[in-house]
């Protein structure tokens, strides 16, 4: 068996404690930047947490904003379907009072007219009343005027009655006499009442015929 030298194995022992003391430094560097890293990795899976829980917050603020802005849409939806029905609902109000103006000014036209002949109709009964009343005096007075006149043919053909009573006397009165002496002069005086007679007769049909 070779023997080494102590000088070798020193040196050896030297180097091997060298490598090893720097090994400890290079692994208590290592265990520094493990503990860095480890540090930042916390760091990070917080920051990360964070960014997790400021997104899910994000996103829920989103949803929100999105169910805020579909209830807005549907606001605006049914808003603007009222708007709509306000409109058609205005336009048929519209068009019933455009209706209900016209039939007032035909009932205004309508009104004038029957007022017109209302007017008219008063003018008519006014003069029928008048031509009543006047026919009626009318037919008074000549109710009174044939009186008058029946009374007059009565008292004329009473008259003519007694006058052709006494011709008929008379006449029998020239008969006896023309048999008679002294016939001349009575028969002038006799006829000379007949002749009156006759005159009072043809007087009274005169007046019976003007009736």
């Amino acid at each position: 068996m070779t023997l080494v030298p102590l000088c070798c194995v020193q040196e050896r022992l030297e180097v091997a404690h060298q490598t090893l003391s720097g090994a400890k430094k290079e692994t208590g560097l290592l265990m520094e930047h493990l503990q860095t890293l480890k540090a930042e990795q916390a760091e990070l899976q917080l920051q990360k947490e964070e960014l997790g829980n400021r997104v899910r917050q994000q996103e829920e603020l989103l949803r929100q904003h999105q169910e805020g802005e579909a209830v807005a849409l549907r606001s605006l939806q049914k808003v603007q379907e009222e708007r709509r029905l306000l409109q058609e609902h205005l336009s048929s109000l519209q068009k019933a009072l455009a209706q209900v103006e016209s039939e007032k000014r035909e009932a205004e036209r309508a009104s004038l007219r029957l007022e017109k002949d209302r007017t008219a109709l008063k003018k008519m009964l006014d003069k029928v009343e008048r031509e009543k009343l006047q026919t009626h005096e009318e037919s008074v007075w000549l109710s009174a005027e044939k009186g008058r006149l029946d009374r007059s043919l009565t008292r004329v053909e009473q008259e003519l009655a007694e006058a052709c009573q006494q011709i008929r006397l008379l006449e029998a009165q020239v008969a006896e006499f023309e048999q008679a002496p002294a016939r001349n002069v009575a028969e002038a005086s006799l006829r000379g009442e007949l002749g009156c007679l006759l005159s009072s007769q043809l007087q009274a049909e005169g007046t019976l015929e003007a009736c």
